[in-house]
């Protein structure tokens, strides 16, 4: 009998163990299928919302129905793109340990840069969305050209480690209205707006009709071959009109056009219209400077014959420098102009757009001409050294030999914009079918310049 309670004892003594261990294996079974059912019934939501976005996206195009297999599939893998990076893109804005333990997010300001660059990823899936929309409608007149539009959020990459804006110097931050590089680097990535689909459309038909006026011209230039050409390796951006005081420029191989430009355009409504002429002629103006750097070794070769000779050092300019204005369409300034007008009396010139000291103003420049002295008795194709001389400059609307040579008045302080200057030239002369300069340098830039290909 002492025997049968010492043995019930021990079954009461390890019983409540048994049920707790059994109790926990049940609980941690019923985890296991309800974490597992809960990541099933997530993911089951997931490919809902997922396939629901699909057939809504599908539904918005016009021709859906008459879509291949490739194209369908396309589609669809756009939608499934734009959905895992939207996720991707807020996913960032929620904090884990490890932002705090690498210190990434110490204040406020931390958390909203955080915030900032969500907004922007964002803002670029809402633009990865629409873009095949845009672009379909755009090209359904199956041009044979293509234009590249910037859209304003690559504002970034466009000015991060620019080397226009690594070279201002305290007057061109001045003439900008900006007290320091970051302050303007900052209000430039700003600067970029959206381009509207109707600013598109017109841009496409104002080169349509440049194309198609050049092609039935009697003058036969290769302008249109070029246009083309060089559109495709272009983009074209917009910009708030404050942007370099609202004048036309290019950075790399993006043409940054100011508001006004695409206002223009967008009141353009048929082919005679002189935006042909004014739109366009602005737009080739640009484009040549894309051209610069793509052929570089072209223009150099026709400066060379122009007269300009490029320098490795010129001594006593860096007051004179610092007061030039920076132009991203020519950002070498060491070139020297040749003045052969006297036979045996070679004179050397340095050229450029001077601000007033006191009050720069981006637009309110005057160009000067400078004359230099070669400090080595050197042949003209092995110079290499100048000096400022100590004549006072010329303002280069006086010097007669320049402007007997190259026959323009304006914009016309730098080789590179002379280039543009005379493509703006020869373009008028395309579309009226008649000759308008014959000035030495011109004639030169014509031969020279239409053999590029």
């Amino acid at each position: 009998m002492l025997n049968f309670w010492y043995q019930l004892d021990w079954k009461i003594q390890y019983s409540s163990i048994i049920i707790i261990v059994i109790l926990i294996l049940q609980f941690c079974t019923m985890s296991f299928y309800i974490k597992n059912n809960r990541r099933s019934f997530i993911k089951s939501e997931e490919d809902k919302q997922q396939e629901n976005s699909i057939k809504y996206r599908l539904s918005k195009e016009r021709d859906s129905n008459n879509l291949n297999i490739k194209d369908k599939s396309k589609k669809i893998n756009n939608v499934k793109n734009s959905l895992s990076m939207k996720k991707k893109a807020i996913k960032e804005l929620y904090l884990d340990e490890n932002d705090f333990n690498l210190n990434e997010i110490k204040a406020k300001e931390g958390f909203q840069n955080r915030a900032d660059i969500v907004n922007r990823n964002l803002k670029i899936v809402s633009i990865l969305e629409n873009r095949d929309n845009n672009t379909t409608n755009i090209n359904k007149k199956k041009y044979d050209f293509k234009i590249n539009f910037l859209e304003s959020t690559n504002a970034f990459q466009l000015f991060q480690n620019n080397l226009y804006i690594d070279r201002m110097n305290s007057i061109n931050l001045k003439a900008r209205n900006f007290n320091n590089k970051s302050e303007l680097t900052k209000k430039y990535m700003q600067s970029l707006l959206p381009i509207t689909k109707k600013e598109k459309k017109k841009t496409y038909t104002l080169v349509k009709n440049m194309i198609t006026r050049l092609e039935n011209s009697e003058s036969k230039t290769i302008l249109p071959k070029f246009l083309k050409e060089i559109l495709k390796e272009s983009n074209i951006a917009k910009s708030a009109e404050w942007l370099e005081g609202g004048m036309p420029h290019t950075h790399d191989k993006t043409i940054v056009f100011p508001e006004s430009w695409f206002k223009e355009v967008s009141s353009y409504f048929k082919d005679l219209d002189n935006k042909i002429v004014f739109n366009g002629s602005t737009l080739m103006h640009e484009l040549i400077h894309i051209h610069q750097r793509i052929k570089p070794d072209l223009y150099n070769n026709i400066y060379r014959e122009w007269g300009f000779i490029k320098v490795d050092f010129m001594d006593n300019m860096n007051t004179i420098l610092e007061l030039n204005r920076n132009n991203p369409d020519g950002m070498e300034d060491k070139w020297i102009w040749v003045d052969r007008s006297q036979k045996g009396n070679l004179k050397y010139y340095w050229i450029g757009a001077i601000f007033n000291k006191l009050n720069p103003v981006i637009n309110q420049v005057n160009y000067y001409a400078y004359q230099m002295n070669k400090v080595e008795n050197t042949q003209e194709n092995d110079l290499k050294i100048v000096r400022l001389s100590e004549n006072p400059p010329i303002l280069l609307s006086e010097f007669d030999s320049f402007n007997n040579y190259f026959g323009i008045t304006n914009n016309h302080y730098h080789p590179n914009e002379i280039a543009a200057q005379y493509i703006e030239e020869l373009y008028g002369e395309s579309l009226t079918n008649d000759e308008h300069m014959s000035h030495p340098a011109y004639r030169l830039f014509k031969i020279k310049w239409s053999l590029f290909n």
